[in-house]
C-alpha cells in the first residue's frame, strides 16, 4: 500500500512539474519575437522579475519590400531564433507549484511569411502580413526537492512547434528642419501549437498579443567623410502584452528606450543604404532588458 501511495504521489508531482514547464515553453516560444528587436541581427538578455526567469535571445529578422511605383507595396519576411529561458530562482507560478532553479527551455525558430503595404499619403502607411514559424525546443529541468523524484521530465528530447502570426501596424513620418519624425501603431498576435511526447500533455496551444505605440525622431547627417555620413535615431516604444505571455512572465506593459546609430553609404553598393548598430533597453516593474543589433538596409 505504501508503495502504491509513493507511486502516486511521485506521478502526481510529475504531472504538475510538467504542466508548469509547459507554461514556461508556450511563454518562450512567443518571448523570442515578442521582446527582441525587429532590426537586425540582435542579441539580448531579460529578466522577469515576478517569476524568476531569465531569458536570452540570439534573434536574425530579415524583411524585403518589392519595389513598387504604386501605393501597394508587397514584402516578404523570415526569422531565425534561438532562445534559452532559465529559472533564476525557484519560481511560483499562478497556479503554486513550484519550478526548480536550473530548469531551462531551448528554443530554434525559423520562420516564413509575408504581407502588403499601401501608402496613404501625407506620410502616413498600412501594412497588414502574417509569417508561419516552426520551433523545436528541449527542457531540462533542475533539482525540484522531490529527491531526485523527476530530473528530467524530458530528458534531450526536442518538442516541435507551429507558430501563427499575425500582423498589422499604422505608420507615420514626416521631415521637419531635416529631422524625420517618427510615430508607429503595431499589433501582433501568435498562436502556437505543440505536440509533447507525454499523452497526458498531447498538443497544446497558447495565444500571445502585443500592442505597441512609439515615436522618434532621426537627425540629419552629423558627420560627414566623403559621400558616406553618421545620422542618429532616438526612439520610444509602449507596448502592451496580452495572454500566455503575460500569464507566465508577469509582464502586461513595459517601455522600451533605443538609441541607433546609421552609416550612409549612397555610393557604395548597389542594394544597401545604410549599416546601423542598436541600443536598446526595456524596462518596468516586472522587467528588466537590454537588447544590442547590427544589420543594414536595403536600398530599391
Amino acid at each position: 500500500m505504501k508503495l502504491l501511495l509513493a507511486f502516486v504521489l511521485t506521478f502526481w508531482i510529475s504531472l504538475i512539474l510538467q504542466a508548469d514547464v509547459q507554461e514556461v515553453g508556450k511563454a518562450n516560444i512567443n518571448s523570442i519575437l515578442i521582446f527582441s528587436s525587429q532590426k537586425g541581427l540582435n542579441s539580448g538578455i531579460y529578466h522577469f522579475k515576478n517569476r524568476g526567469i531569465s531569458l536570452e535571445i540570439y534573434h536574425l529578422p530579415i524583411r524585403y519590400d518589392f519595389p513598387s511605383k504604386s501605393a501597394w507595396n508587397y514584402y516578404i519576411k523570415g526569422d531565425l531564433s534561438f532562445s534559452r529561458v532559465s529559472v533564476s530562482q525557484h519560481t511560483l507560478q499562478p497556479y503554486e507549484s513550484v519550478i526548480a532553479y536550473g530548469t531551462s527551455i531551448d528554443t530554434y525558430i525559423g520562420g516564413l511569411g509575408g504581407g502588403i503595404r499601401y501608402i496613404f499619403g501625407h506620410g502616413f502607411s498600412a501594412s497588414i502580413g502574417g509569417e508561419i514559424l516552426y520551433s523545436r525546443s528541449a527542457v531540462k529541468l533542475g533539482e525540484a526537492n522531490v529527491q531526485n523524484t523527476v530530473k528530467n521530465l524530458f530528458g534531450n528530447d526536442f518538442n516541435t512547434n507551429l507558430t501563427y502570426e499575425f500582423e498589422a501596424s499604422l505608420n507615420y513620418m514626416d521631415v521637419f528642419n531635416e529631422y524625420k519624425i517618427y510615430a508607429d501603431f503595431e499589433y501582433k498576435l501568435y498562436e502556437t501549437k505543440t505536440n509533447f511526447s507525454l499523452g497526458e500533455l498531447d498538443g497544446f496551444r497558447s495565444e500571445s498579443s502585443v500592442m505597441s505605440f512609439s515615436t522618434g525622431f532621426e537627425t540629419p547627417s552629423i558627420f560627414d567623410f566623403g559621400t558616406n555620413y553618421l545620422t542618429f535615431e532616438g526612439r520610444v516604444y509602449e507596448y502592451f502584452l496580452n495572454g500566455t505571455v503575460v500569464n507566465t512572465t508577469g509582464v502586461d506593459r513595459y517601455t522600451t528606450m533605443s538609441g541607433t546609430m546609421y552609416l550612409y553609404v549612397p555610393n557604395q553598393y548597389d542594394y544597401i543604404e545604410r549599416f546601423f548598430v542598436e541600443v536598446s533597453s526595456a524596462q518596468s516593474e516586472s522587467i528588466e532588458g537590454y537588447n544590442i543589433g547590427v544589420g543594414f538596409s536595403m536600398k530599391f
